[in-house]
């Protein structure tokens, strides 16, 4: 009788655990009592700037045995800061895979002593055409959308069909309709106001391997993870990983449930030395909590800082942890581990068969490209012809694009079908060029890699599902690789390749039909020397401080692109997309008529513009002369930094040299000073700064100024704090010189 009682009061208290989730806060104070929450009393100043804060995100993972549902149990309030906060949260998204049941969900507004209570929570299919056109497929493994099933695995190692198709439609054919939303509309939301929800899914067959993120875009208060189970936990992190410390709490209630496989995992593990705390591991524990309070938010706004706006710049800090939660856990997890890893050269191949054209199918399409190849000498300057060839011929159509989870990548079109219709997206033409180029007799490889834009490769995150682009690796020497960039949205020359995957790493597949080989490469940065801005002008200085007369621009390299992407894609006018190129420090640019261009549509190295402007706010009145700035053009790099010390590393756009002599007539009436500025010259590894003022005439004056950033693209914190901030000061003293110019 006992034992009976016993058990209804555990299902008892089991049951209303898991209901007071779902008891919304009464107030704020509620809120931030029972959530340990500490509110800063200047919250406001403290976050100045940030668009919200997150007050809590508490997440809990429960799985009490295997055989039994997972529930997924979220708390997130939000305070709005100001109205581009009040834009982003009045709607909120929560996308769920369609299997998953959701036992509540409920939403609230916290307004003052005021508490509103939000209704109707839509519950919808995902808009992808219209709503949800940028939705993303979550990468969540632990999900069963991204699980591989025992029953869907080709056992044979050497099986070129690594997966049962038939079985997983809801993998590609039906992957639209695999998700669902929950859309919360908050009504009439204000500045000031905190939204709040919570909700519960419950998933007979997900596992409880989650990745916990401690950054976020916005500044948090509270983070709370925590995960629950019956099962094998193992657990061995480094505290100093942890951006902040975290509190953690580990209950070391240990059952029988899983005896066996807890003993024969622990046996392959080794003990822990209770004297370090550092290394521990846990064995057949239940509980796992970790907690983090004030955690800054990701850096938006830093001038060059590192691309933090995806998730990809955010620190999953206990990535490895979780691993190991995970795969002590997951049957499904160690099938991926065993059939999958040790299989995926099969992945690769897909994505790198040669896919040899079809000549009976497309023999003047063969005929065209060989002909093109043949005509060339150097391995290089056949691959420069192919390229050149296929983004003259080949219609790259982007929305092609299609992100396959279940192949890691996109699969390529075959090269008939590509040549056959003359239009495919990157991955096709990537790989047709492959397949055209070893037609031909000449070994060029896929290369993997990703855009810069989307931040560092994730530790531990599968890397091959990180990839975004597929290029082109010839090898010039062992285990050295040149690289092209086979499509590109605006017209340049056949090697050049853009900046956002400059420096960046990736795979070069050399796989062939026996054997798998995977090389690790980087593409290299290049210098200043092929990315120049350069700026000539001759300009009368007018009394009141305006400038007017001819400039005449030449960009090369990544400004070239620049413009073009403003002019071919932007579709700016002429003389804004010259403005937008120019940095200086006048009040403002205005192009008199249209400008003159040339190389817009050839992909020429150079573009030129060139035409007639009027330039303000570059001198003002000083008692009875003219007081004109030296530094009226710049750059966009130097005016960005201040020189002052940073806590974030520089991560410039990309390697260019800013050129700029500009000739000055001043008016009549008014004499140069007596004295010159002093020239200026600064240079170390990979920058160079130089700015000359010199007397032309009595009424003539040159500026000349050239700044260059060269190499890696990237400085780190301690680096520049050290050799390049006291440079950056010294660029602000010399261009903030100005003369007076003295009435006669």
């Amino acid at each position: 009788m006992s034992k009976y009682c016993s058990a209804v009061l555990l299902l008892a208290a089991l049951f209303l655990s898991a209901a007071s989730v779902f008891a919304l806060s009464s107030s704020l104070d509620d809120l931030l009592t029972s959530e340990e929450i500490i509110m800063p009393a200047d919250l406001e100043q403290r976050y100045a700037g940030a668009d919200a804060v997150i007050v809590l995100d508490r997440k809990e993972v429960d799985q009490q045995r295997s055989i039994d549902p997972v529930y997924i149990r979220r708390h997130v309030a939000v305070k709005v800061m100001n109205e581009q906060g009040v834009r982003k949260f009045s709607t909120v998204k929560v996308p769920y895979y369609r299997e998953i049941k959701v036992n509540d969900f409920k939403a609230q507004v916290i307004r003052g002593s005021q508490v509103i209570a939000v209704n109707n929570i839509v519950n919808r299919e995902v808009d992808r055409q219209g709503a949800d056109k940028d939705f993303v497929y979550p990468l969540t493994i632990g999900c069963n959308v991204f699980f591989l099933r025992p029953i869907e695995v080709a056992y044979s190692r050497t099986s070129t069909d690594l997966l049962k198709l038939t079985y997983t439609d809801v993998f590609h054919k039906q992957q639209d309709k695999a998700w669902r939303i929950r859309q919360i509309d908050f009504p009439d939301l204000q500045v000031g106001d905190i939204i709040e929800y919570e909700y519960q899914f419950e998933d007979k067959r997900a596992q409880i391997y989650n990745r916990f993120y401690f950054e976020r875009e916005y500044p948090a208060l509270k983070l709370r993870h925590i995960t629950m189970s019956a099962r094998m936990l193992k657990f061995d992190y480094q505290v100093n990983n942890f951006k902040r410390k975290p509190t953690t709490v580990f209950e070391p209630r240990f059952t029988n449930l899983e005896e066996h496989d807890n003993i024969r995992i622990r046996n392959a593990l080794r003990t822990f030395d209770i004297n370090n705390p550092d290394s521990w591991q846990f064995y057949g524990h239940q509980y796992f909590d970790v907690s983090l309070d004030t955690v800054a938010p990701l850096a938006a706004n830093v001038p060059l800082a590192p691309p933090a706006a995806s998730s990809a710049a955010r620190i999953d800090i206990l990535l490895s942890d979780i691993y190991n939660v995970w795969f002590a856990n997951d049957t499904d997890a160690r099938v991926r581990k065993e059939y999958f890893s040790p299989n995926w050269k099969f992945v690769f191949k897909r994505l790198s068969d040669r896919n040899l054209p079809n000549e009976g199918n497309c023999r003047n399409s063969i005929r065209a490209i060989s002909k093109v190849i043949a005509s060339a000498n150097s391995p290089e300057e056949k691959v420069n012809a192919a390229v050149a060839w296929a983004r003259e011929n080949l219609k790259c159509v982007n929305e092609l694009d299609k992100w396959e989870s279940y192949y890691c990548s996109s699969k390529a079109k075959s090269a008939d079908n590509l040549l056959r219709n003359k239009v495919g997206n990157r991955d096709d033409i990537a790989q047709f060029l492959v397949a055209a180029l070893w037609f031909n007799n000449l070994p060029v490889f896929p290369f993997y890699t990703q855009s810069r834009d989307k931040g560092p490769v994730l530790k531990d995150v599968p890397i091959e599902t990180q990839f975004d682009r597929t290029m082109l690796a010839l090898e010039i020497s062992r285990r050295r690789f040149k690289f092209w960039q086979p499509t590109l949205d605006v017209p340049m020359p056949a090697d050049y390749i853009d900046y956002n995957y400059e420096g960046q790493m990736g795979y070069v597949n050399q796989s062939d039909e026996e054997d798998v080989i995977v090389e690790t490469s980087q593409i290299k940065p290049s210098d200043a020397s092929g990315h120049v801005c350069k700026l000539d002008g001759e300009l009368e200085l007018a009394a009141d401080g305006t400038l007017s007369g001819t400039l005449s621009s030449s960009f090369n390299g990544h400004y070239a692109a620049g413009i073009k992407r403003k002019l071919l894609i932007e579709q700016a006018a002429a003389a804004d997309a010259w403005g937008a190129m120019l940095s200086g420090t006048w009040e403002s640019l205005a192009v008199q008529g249209e400008p003159s261009l040339s190389g817009v549509q050839e992909p020429v190295a150079t573009v030129t513009v060139g035409g007639n402007v009027s330039i303000s706010g570059v001198g003002s009145a000083q008692g009875d002369g003219l007081l004109l700035k030296t530094a009226i053009v710049t750059d966009p790099f130097s005016s960005v930094l201040t020189g002052e010390e940073r806590e974030q590393p520089v991560v410039f756009p990309h390697a260019g040299d800013v050129q700029s002599s500009i000739e000055i007539t001043i008016p009549a009436g008014y004499a140069l000073p007596d004295t010159m500025p002093e020239p200026v010259e600064l240079k170390t590894r990979g920058f160079y700064y130089t700015r000359v003022v010199a007397r032309q005439a009595d009424n003539k004056l040159l500026i000349k100024r050239d700044f260059a950033v060269d190499g890696k693209l990237g400085i780190s914190t301690r680096m520049y704090n050290r050799r390049y901030a006291p440079l950056y000061k010294q660029i602000q003293e010399a261009d903030a010189v100005e003369l007076l110019l003295v009435k006669k």
